[in-house]
């Protein structure tokens, strides 16, 4: 009697027991199902409503797009050495005061490629790690993080290049190599540390202020731009409020703009050997702006800029930041060190990983990289040599803003005009 009640009991337990592991299954099945039915509202989202040109479409200055290349999964396996794979995204300390400001982001490092390792042996006691690129096995380094990260995922900003992305693809946050190029080769010539540095100061005034230490997350330096730049006011027409850089059309200044020209070919090149295809998607939102220029009749953007692919190009020196910071861009920044007179020239830029952990590239001439400002901590530490200078590219939000809002000025005086001409007619 005893043991067929134990018996019992047995069985009883154990169908119990085996209820509880298949609810336990189900319930994983269904958060799993539901997690792919999140991403796949997100991606489907973005491919049909988060297009680029859709946010010159949209009243809400707030949402500015901050567009991420997708890395496909076949692509990072062949690179997987030389990349570092970050995750778990911490976005903090906004600036409430700019609405330009994306606060300081942190990461946990999920991954460190073979050819990376040896350069984080060498890390001191702050956590700093400087990376030498070219003493680096294939001379690159990536930064990247998985498409499926829920800040990255969510943010209302962010689209992804190319929208049709799998949950085992990644975004890219940087890009950094060395493109070295011998003297027999090269085509733009070495920069010239005193006398185009003398030569851009008669010309251009420098954007950055030496006596104001709270310039843009307290810059310093020099900072030359040409290109597309934000005005605070109207043009004469009344519709404008951006406009170009102050003596770019005089004619010195061409031959700075062909010397900026080539050396972001150069550039494009070499990131497109790494990944092919890169380079055309590093300011896709520049394409959108030129392309809504030209088909509607709006201010010239590339009228005095014939020599500069991109919208803005400065050209920095002595350059460095104190604050480390994220911003609301809406490309990819780019930065090229170019092979200067000056031997002994190089730069040091930082990226804060964590709190634990700071990258500091050593950029020597020959050096370019590229990163995502909004979602990378990041700062120019020093410049080293006389007169260093490197090449910086990049479009912000008050620049993007300013077209926005100049391109509905547009359309509405466009409106005006045709009602006022079928009225006449």
């Amino acid at each position: 009697m005893h043991e067929k009640l134990a018996e019992s009991i047995s069985i009883e337990k154990h169908q119990r027991g085996v209820k509880q592991e298949l609810n336990k299954l189900m319930r994983a099945h269904k958060n799993n199902q539901k997690k792919r039915n999140n991403r796949e509202n997100v991606y489907e989202r973005r491919r049909c409503t988060r297009q680029l040109s859709s946010y010159v479409w949209e009243s809400d200055n707030n949402a500015t797009p901050h567009p991420l290349i997708v890395v496909k999964e076949c692509t990072y396996l062949l690179l997987k050495e030389n990349c570092i794979i970050v995750d778990n995204l911490r976005r903090n300390f906004y600036q409430k005061r700019s609405h330009c400001d994306g606060g300081v982001v942190h990461y946990d490092m999920k991954y460190i490629g073979n050819h990376i390792w040896s350069q984080f042996s060498k890390s001191n006691r702050k956590g700093e790690v400087e990376v030498d690129i070219k003493s680096i096995e294939e001379e690159f380094l990536m930064i990247l993080c998985s498409v499926n990260e829920e800040h990255i995922s969510r943010d209302p900003n962010i689209n992804l290049l190319p929208d049709n992305c799998c949950e085992k693809d990644f975004v890219l946050l940087l890009l950094c190599t060395s493109n070295e190029i011998k003297s027999n080769e090269s085509t733009v010539g070495h920069w010239d540390n005193y006398g185009d540095f003398s030569k851009l100061k008669k010309s251009k005034i420098s954007t950055v202020k030496q006596d104001k230490k709270d310039h843009h997350y307290g810059s310093f330096g020099f900072c030359f731009s040409f290109g597309l730049r934000n005005n605070y006011g109207l043009d004469s027409s009344g519709i404008y409020s951006y406009t170009y850089y102050a003596n770019d059309e005089v004619d010195e200044m061409d031959l700075m703009k062909r010397y900026l020209s080539e050396n972001l070919l150069t550039v494009f090149q070499t990131f497109h050997r790494i990944v092919p295809g890169i380079s055309s998607k590093l300011q896709e939102v520049g394409k959108t702006v030129k392309y809504l220029c030209n088909n509607h009749g709006m201010l010239n953007v590339m009228e005095k800029e014939k020599h500069v692919s991109a919208l803005t190009a400065n050209i920095n020196i002595n350059a460095g930041t104190r604050t480390p910071h994220c911003e609301k861009d809406v490309s990819y920044t780019i930065i090229h060190v170019p092979p200067q007179k000056s031997s002994e020239s190089f730069i040091l830029f930082q990226f804060q990983i964590n709190d634990n952990i700071d990258i500091n590239l050593k950029c020597v001439p020959g050096t370019c990289f590229t990163y995502s400002a909004y979602c990378l901590t990041h700062r120019q530490l020093s410049s080293f040599g006389s007169n260093c200078m490197n090449i910086s590219t990049y479009i912000g939000k008050r620049v993007f803003d300013s077209f926005k809002t100049s391109f509905w000025r547009k359309r509405k005086k466009d409106e005006e005009k045709l009602k006022s001409w079928m009225n006449f007619s």
